[in-house]
């Protein structure tokens, strides 16, 4: 049995759009001036300023929601100026579950 395709953000009928803030983890650094924009089960847009990485890259989102510090390791999809697709390593249907109550 071969897996199903992922449903990218851009395909979803109605995707949660949201505005959290988010730091991004590459290298050892950690990026402020991200904010996560949408998600689906196994994908995250991000909103990004001065900050470039090539589909492919590892890298870890991180914020708090609920009283909950979320760490979550994805990877770079697709990227433009100012946005960035993550493919996010293990889906979270109980982040999206959540999702209308994120700020």
């Amino acid at each position: 049995m071969q897996p199903q395709p992922s449903i990218g953000i851009n395909q979803m009928d109605h995707p949660p759009r949201l505005d959290l803030p988010v730091f991004i983890r590459y290298r050892k650094r950690r990026f402020q001036g991200a904010s996560l924009r949408a998600l689906s089960q196994d994908e995250i847009e991000v909103r990004v300023q001065a900050l470039t990485l090539p589909p492919g890259t590892s890298v870890e989102l991180e914020f708090l929601h609920s009283g909950r510090q979320w760490r979550l390791p994805a990877q770079v999809a697709r990227g433009s100026s100012g946005d960035i697709g993550l493919r996010l390593k293990d889906p979270l249907p109980e982040l999206l579950h959540k999702a209308p109550q994120l700020p």
